[in-house]
């Protein structure tokens, strides 16, 4: 990410490198696809036809990790990299981030994991 501009000082306006630019443009849709897998979410917990409204979440969220593994790898690999040579890595947002994505990996690992027969366990209150 060679020439890339900070914003850290100066008026706050900056240009981003294409790298960066690529970043930020990923995020709205990831963000869009998340609040469409919440809104599946609540489908399984309110339908009256749980097994169905489920069987789509499960798709929905492979086709979402997918997406999001690149992304992640990118910022991981490089903007990550990039910034840990100048604030470290070992406290701060870096270790945030890092921790965010660790997590996240994590919790639609165990997901999908956990629904490779096509079910999970649905559980009313």
């Amino acid at each position: 990410m060679a020439g890339c501009m900070s914003t850290m000082a100066g008026d706050g306006q900056g240009v981003l490198c294409e790298g960066l630019k690529q970043l930020k443009s990923e995020h709205p849709p990831l963000l869009d696809k998340l609040e469409g897998l919440l809104g599946l979410c609540t489908s399984v917990e309110k339908d009256e036809n749980p097994v169905e409204a489920f069987a789509k979440l499960r798709p929905a969220v492979i086709e979402f990790f997918n997406e999001l593994e690149p992304h992640s790898e990118r910022e991981e690999g490089v903007l990550f990299e990039m910034m840990a040579a100048y604030i470290g890595r070992e406290m701060g947002p870096i270790a945030v981030m890092e921790y965010e994505h660790d997590r996240a990996k994590s919790l639609i690992g165990a997901f999908i994991g956990n629904t490779e027969n096509g079910h999970g366990t649905i559980r009313r209150k």
